[in-house]
């Protein structure tokens, strides 16, 4: 599906239990969870043919009535980081993400914690 009738679908049907992004056509996808109460994991696959590209994917999930939205961002890594993408998410209304980014090599698997801060 194109990112314009993904967003016209989440518009119409409202938000979702679970969202999945391919990014570019090498294989990389994010995923956007519910976990717990009123928490949700993101998780980001790397694949490993190194086709990655740069993206940054608002997402969101509705968990016990609650919606949480983040921008998930990827970037690709330059030689100095070992050519790993650079991840992080940018949470919304005031949740926060754990950990905030990670670096992620090719064929690996990064999970972000998303929850109300903890004071």
């Amino acid at each position: 599906m194109t990112k314009p009738l993904i967003a016209f679908l989440t518009l119409l049907c409202g938000s979702v239990a679970a969202e999945t992004v391919p990014i570019g056509k090498g294989g990389d996808q994010v995923n956007i969870q519910a976990h717990g109460t009123s928490q949700a994991i993101v998780s980001y696959l790397n694949h490993g043919n190194q086709l990655s590209r740069n993206a940054a994917i608002p997402m969101q999930v509705e968990v016990d009535g609650v919606t949480i939205a983040v921008t998930f961002h990827v970037r690709l890594g330059k030689a100095s980081e070992g050519y790993h993408e650079f991840a992080w998410i940018e949470p919304q209304d005031g949740f926060v993400a754990v950990p905030p980014e990670q670096y992620v090599a090719d064929g690996e698997t990064a999970d972000f914690l998303i929850m109300l801060p903890m004071y």
